[in-house]
């Protein structure tokens, strides 16, 4: 695979029919990608990434005095997703209830002073979940309206391999707790191809003149998925 390096630095470049540039900083391991435009030429491709030089070696930075997110314990100072934007995580033992605040750059999770790992993360969950629920119906009102269809019922769960499903039978779609994380345009995309699978079961070509019509930019919107996943 084609890579751009600088500065020491090996950036993997994949070409796509996109409009527009997805550079992700991996939180594995701190491997560098960047999804591109087929259209964009060499030349500039370098460019953008000379451009984005600081903010790369900031983000690897945090990747190297952070845990693993495989290992995460869920303390201050990790980072964490919330709506595509990343946040410093800042934990405030309280003896109240225990609930999550969002400020400009932190996530305050309030919990009691002596909480393990597993409470932590279920108290950022059951918020990540919340947040998730009040997202989704103005969105689904909609693209119902829209595309012409309607579900029976929605649910949120977490998935390892899929965005989305839908039960064509039971006019039910599921939708991945993961999607929280990304920008509201992600979660959009995926809602819409779901609903679409009302129209046309298959991923054939019907069903990408539909996604075509109703979302012309549902390419871009995939690609961030592709190149910004979070752990």
């Amino acid at each position: 695979m084609p890579s751009i390096t600088l500065c020491g630095l090996s950036i993997r470049v994949t070409r796509k029919p996109i409009k527009h540039l997805y550079l992700k900083v991996h939180p594995l391991d701190g491997r560098i990608s960047l999804s591109a435009p087929d259209t964009m030429q060499w030349d500039e491709l370098e460019q953008f990434v000379r451009c984005k030089l600081a903010w790369i070696q900031r983000h690897r930075d945090r990747i190297q005095a952070q845990s693993p997110p495989t290992h995460r314990q869920w303390q201050s100072g990790e980072t964490h997703y919330f709506q595509g934007q990343a946040y410093e995580l800042t934990l405030c033992p309280t003896a109240g209830k225990p609930s999550v605040t969002p400020t400009a750059h932190t996530l305050e999770l309030h919990s009691p002073p002596h909480s393990t790992a597993t409470q932590r993360q279920q108290i950022l969950h059951g918020w990540y979940r919340h947040q998730l629920k009040l997202m989704i119906p103005p969105l689904l009102h909609h693209w119902q309206t829209r595309i012409g269809v309607t579900v029976n019922e929605w649910r949120i769960k977490q998935m390892k391999t899929r965005w989305g499903s839908c039960n064509i039978i039971a006019k039910r779609i599921w939708l991945n707790l993961e999607l929280v994380k990304f920008s509201p345009a992600c979660l959009e995309y995926v809602l819409v191809h779901e609903l679409i699978h009302l129209l046309e079961p298959s991923h054939n070509a019907r069903f990408y003149r539909l996604m075509d019509q109703f979302l012309p930019a549902w390419r871009d919107r995939k690609a961030e998925l592709e190149a910004h996943w979070y752990c």
